[in-house]
């Protein structure tokens, strides 16, 4: 009897086992977008089973008991859709919901959806969530994004050298307040969400210690056209103009979303600094009248070959991009032992920069089988610059003043860029995975020449001119898996790149060439509480390749004196990255972060402490430095007339330099943002706007600094149509934004103030006209739906 029991053991064991399936699929909408946070609900008779699908819309119920079932799917601002089902066997699904729309004459009113989401690698900001886009440009939405803040006119990230845009995960190739200009071309209300990745993941090229901001547009619900106008007047010093147009038509499997804009911004820019000596020292003193114009274009254009699969290309250009800088004055006074002026050097120039640049991709995605997603681009990017600098130089005493003397340097710059890649994903055993490669060839040729005047001639100097070629190409072999089991997901990736460079400087003359390659690994953590709330955990290597023209080891004069010069053997640079963080109701967000920074390299001016008039700015890898610090994000909504947004940023950075000539600095830092606005009137017709952005008086970058304040204000009037808008911004108001920089190297204290003409008076006009759509303007989902849809 006990031999029988035994023998009949595994099959009480197993029988559950074999009797049970599992249902598994994808959600989607009807564009293929994968939908997040979608419910899933399984029932019969008997059981319920409840899920809810992760960041790529994926969902997995294990352990059901065969059977007859009734599948439902259900999401805020979507019809439910349902079906029947009968599970004898584990199954794949997949359904597409129908977003709820309403054609409402010339009406547009947001929905009440989550404004800030979490997952395991990034967070997503939707925009069209907050109370009212009235009077916001795309750049507004990026300061209110967790994370993410705006300094000195450029966007930045905690711990992070810089920050790469994405449009619908297609780069932006620019930077600073060009690219902020060329943003604020893109209307508010064609922003679907923000994604935020202050870790990218292996899917990115490892390049830089950067965060990622990818923008999404969105495109036309229902077959129609609908297009904007804007345009803003600014006044700073100077007046200047930024306008934009754009159009979206969809049809039945066509979509295409165009957008022109140019813009012509002049601004005061005014330099001042100080060298302090042991017994001497110069000041200097450059205000210049700076004039940006550009026109540029971005279109993006999607075909729906048939059911799953797609293709499509995005533009961005740049047809004319001009910078024009004027001296209003430049003037270098050198300051004898006695703290008196002895004598002064006066530069007098204009220098003009003209450009152009063309980024093209094309795409092709394909689904099948709802798990698995197949997507090839490949990409074209050409960049071009010239410019000129004609300036002279006059040197002047108490006992006497020279004659003028004058030069001319010009310089030019082509960039070609091809990439190619393929990604591929599916589930496999449940395992969400992604795997791809990647390739990319970069072909760069700059050159500069300078020139003496011999009476109104200019003759080149072809000891002070050369050209450097330089080429480098990449290879790129990555991979990630993913996994949620009930409330906890997480991702592993591992990206591997093949670098081959090679630099050729014709007037050295001089070439070499570098090979390596590294591995990349990321990891990415998520725990989600019943109450909605979230704990995450993220880790990422980066690299940073030298910019070719660090490589350049051509030694080119500034004036008799002083000269630059290139290191063709600069060392790639590492970083690492660590964040844990907690959030909380999804308006509140605590991160904490560390970073380290291993043979950082960047360009160095040393100043010769026996002699005033020497200088020499070379490069190389001399500085390691780690930061750490909190980040707090607080999204307020207090009333439907008030919405708020704080946060706070504090650091501890340590820097330290194999260079004797740069002591080790640590100290605190920290910024603080507020962003308040107020609507008045039954549709919220006006508001106001009040903003205020303090960075901490501490170190930034290895300088010390003083504190800065900038406090705005706006009001913004549209009627209930919302056809159109009319604006009044004042920036920087009591003009307080232009802090006080200061270091020493090579025991020469070295002393900044610069100024950019940040107060600013802003008068805007925006049209709209085409179909209007909108959302069913649902109630807002309560912190616990997910938790409600299991009991059910």
């Amino acid at each position: 009897m006990l031999k029988l029991l035994i023998s009949l053991l595994p099959v009480f064991i197993l029988t559950p086992a074999i009797c049970q399936v599992s249902v598994s699929g994808i959600i989607t909408d009807s564009s293929q977008k994968k939908l997040s946070y979608a419910t899933i609900i399984l029932t019969n008779k008997n059981n319920t089973y409840s899920a809810i699908t992760d960041s790529l819309g994926f969902f997995d119920i294990k352990d059901i008991s065969k059977g007859q079932y009734s599948l439902e799917c259900s999401l805020v601002n979507y019809q439910k859709e349902s079906m029947e089902i009968n599970l004898q066997k584990d199954t794949t699904v997949s359904l597409q919901l129908i977003q709820l729309v309403r054609q409402l004459k010339d009406v547009v009113v947001s929905s009440n959806g989550r404004l800030l989401e979490r997952y395991a690698d990034r967070y997503i900001f939707n925009p069209e969530n907050l109370i009212n886009l009235q009077g916001k440009k795309t750049t507004d939405l990026l300061a209110l994004s967790p994370g993410t803040m705006i300094k000195d006119g450029s966007l930045s990230m905690p711990a992070r050298d810089g920050v790469k845009v994405f449009i619908n995960n297609i780069e932006v190739f620019l930077s600073g307040k060009e690219l902020m200009n060329y943003l604020n071309t893109i209307p508010p209300e064609q922003i679907k969400s923000i994604e935020i990745i202050p870790i990218p993941s292996s899917l990115y090229d490892a390049a830089g210690n950067v965060g990622v901001i990818n923008i999404i547009t969105k495109k036309n619900i229902q077959p129609g056209i609908k297009g904007g106008i804007r345009s803003d007047f600014h006044q700073t010093s100077y007046p200047g103009l930024n306008q934009s147009v754009y159009l979206n038509y969809r049809a039945k499997s066509f979509n295409i979303y165009s957008n022109l804009g140019g813009y012509y911004l002049p601004y005061k820019n005014i330099t001042k600094s100080t060298y302090s000596y042991p017994a001497s020292g110069t000041y200097n003193y450059n205000p210049r009248k700076q004039s940006n114009s550009c026109l540029s274009s971005n279109i993006i254009a999607d075909y729906s070959i048939k059911k799953g699969t797609n293709a499509g290309l995005q533009y961005i250009g740049d047809f004319i991009s001009n910078e024009r800088t004027k001296d209003l004055e430049n003037r270098m006074d050198f300051i004898s032992d006695n703290q008196k002026k002895d004598s002064s050097i006066f530069t007098d120039g204009i220098t003009t920069e003209k450009g152009n640049q063309h980024n093209l991709s094309l795409y092709f995605d394909r689904t099948y089988n709802t798990n698995n997603h197949t997507r090839i681009e490949v990409s074209l990017l050409r960049n071009t610059s010239d410019n000129k600098r004609p300036f002279s130089s006059q040197a002047q005493s108490y006992q006497a003043v020279s004659p003028k003397e004058f030069y001319q340097s010009t310089g030019f710059q082509n960039n070609n860029i091809y990439t190619g890649k393929i990604d591929q994903e599916g589930v496999t055993y449940g395992f969400r995975w992604s795997a791809g490669i990647k390739a990319s060839f970069i072909n760069n040729k700059s050159g500069s020449s300078f020139y003496n005047a011999i009476g109104e001639t200019y003759h080149i100097d072809s000891s002070l001119s050369n050209t450097f070629v330089y080429k480098e190409r990449i290879q790129a072999i990555y991979a990630s898996i993913s996994k949620q089991v009930k409330d906890f997901s997480f991702k592993l990736g591992l990206r591997t790149e093949f670098t081959q460079t090679r630099g050729t400087s014709y007037a050295a003359p001089q070439t070499n060439n570098n090979n390596y390659t590294n591995l990349f690994p990321t990891f990415f953590s998520s725990y989600q509480f019943k109450n909605q709330n979230s704990i995450f955990l993220s880790y990422g290597k980066r690299i940073d390749r030298p910019q070719f023209d660090y490589l350049d080891p051509f030694k080119w004069y500034i004036n008799k004196y002083s000269y630059a010069e290139g290191n063709p053997f600069l060392r790639p640079a590492f970083s690492h990255s660590v964040e844990i963080g907690y959030s909380l109701y999804n308006n509140w967000n605590f991160k904490i972060y560390y970073s380290k920074k291993e043979n950082g390299f960047g360009r160095i001016v040393l100043l010769n402490k026996d002699s005033l008039n020497s200088q020499r700015q070379y490069v190389e890898n001399y500085l390691d430095y780690y930061t750490s610090g909190i980040n707090i994000y607080k999204y307020i909504n207090a009333a439907d007339w008030l919405e708020s947004i704080l946060q706070i940023d504090l650091s501890y950075q340590k820097y330290g330099s194999i260079n004797p000539s740069f002591r080790e600095e640590s100290g605190w830092s920290g910024d603080i943002s507020s962003y308040n606005s107020i609507y008045f009137g039954k549709s919220q017709q006006i508001k106001a706007s009040l903003n205020i952005q303090e960075t901490l008086p501490g170190i930034y970058n290895y300088r010390r600094r003083e504190n800065s304040l900038s406090l705005d204000f706006g009001l913004s009037y549209a009627p209930a149509s919302k056809r159109f808008e009319l604006g009044m911004y004042i920036t920087d108001i009591l003009k307080t934004s232009a802090p006080k920089f200061w270091y020493t190297v090579n025991n020469v204290q070295q002393v900044y103030r610069n100024y950019y003409d940040n107060r600013r008076l802003e008068i805007n006009f925006i049209y709209r006209f085409g179909n209007r759509y909108i959302k069913i303007d649902n109630e807002r989902e309560s912190a616990n739906e997910a938790e409600k849809a299991r009991i059910k």
